[in-house]
């Protein structure tokens, strides 16, 4: 709750733990008591809650099995699960909580998850032909994340099955810009293998590039 505990850190704590069982009894009847006292050497607070009771554990399931669908190549089934997904997801999960750098960081962390989704979902779709206007979602993607080698390839991907291999070698001249400019460094594999992709005009390995990420290497061998 603080990075510096100020002097009188027990006894906000006190009252806010207070004020947390007031709330929780007016949710459900004896409420309060799912919030306890744990005593001894490593005194604490501890909040029982079943996982089926809390929306980011019913993200975190969901977009994991839209994942393993995806794997699997049942695009229909991984939308529906990604999309299930990202209903739970209502805003930051840090939100009101105060700026302490443990809030920062593991708001950022979770943040990361749900841009995750967000791309698996985009692949999905991308990949089971249900949406054809993918590319502004996918930049707006980039833009938080401008060095994600897997958006920069699903990106590609949009660009070749939507506009033609012209367009897809444009996002992968982009690409290779920023990396050479920003980092100094070499086209990222997966991009160069796009890239033989789009100049091949291969559709496959187009798709492969995609799925990669998620299959086995014999699956991706035989994706559709």
């Amino acid at each position: 709750m603080w990075d510096s505990p100020p002097a009188s850190a027990r006894a906000n704590l006190r009252t806010q733990i207070a004020r947390t069982r007031t709330l929780l009894n007016q949710v459900e009847p004896d409420g309060g008591q799912r919030l306890e006292t744990r005593r001894g050497p490593e005194a604490s607070y501890q909040l029982r809650i079943n996982a089926d009771e809390l929306d980011f554990y019913r993200f975190r399931y969901s977009s994991m099995r839209g994942r393993q669908s995806l794997g699997q190549c049942d695009y229909s089934q991984a939308i529906t699960e990604l999309t299930q997904a990202l209903t739970y997801w209502s805003g930051s999960l840090t939100e009101g909580l105060p700026p302490t750098k443990w809030c920062r960081s593991a708001g950022a962390g979770l943040h990361a998850e749900y841009l995750r989704v967000k791309q698996d979902l985009i692949a999905a779709e991308l990949l089971g032909h249900t949406r054809r206007a993918l590319d502004f979602d996918i930049e707006n993607l980039l833009h938080e994340e401008p060095s994600n080698t897997d958006t920069w390839v699903i990106l590609a991907a949009a660009r070749f099955f939507n506009q033609g291999p012209i367009k897809a070698l444009d996002v992968i001249r982009d690409c290779r810009s920023m990396f050479t400019d920003e980092y100094g460094i070499e086209l990222p594999e997966p991009v160069s293998v796009m890239q033989k992709a789009v100049l091949d005009q291969d559709e496959g390995l187009v798709r492969r590039c995609i799925l990669q990420k998620y299959e086995s290497p014999r699956l991706v061998h035989s994706a559709p």
